[in-house]
């Protein structure tokens, strides 16, 4: 599967932790499809088994962790 990547917004949120209210541990990143955006915490820049999770919800434009993606296709790819 593919993505126009080129559609895809992106952010990150600055500062040591991860975001998002509401959230018991907090997210390091976030696909909003209603924006077709990603939201990285700063510390995930970088972790490229985050931003591939994030790019992965992009592609499947789904916010659920299908295991078929999630686990037996990608599972060594992303975070979980």
């Amino acid at each position: 599967m593919t993505g126009d990547f080129a559609a895809v917004s992106w952010y990150y949120v600055p500062g040591l932790g991860a975001f998002g209210a509401g959230s018991d541990q907090g997210l390091a990143g976030l696909w909003q499809p209603q924006h077709n955006s990603i939201t990285l915490a700063q510390f995930a820049v970088e972790d490229s088994s985050v931003v591939t999770h994030e790019e992965l919800h992009a592609i499947l434009q789904r916010t659920d962790h299908p295991p078929e993606y999630f686990v037996q296709r990608c599972g060594n790819l992303v975070a979980h």
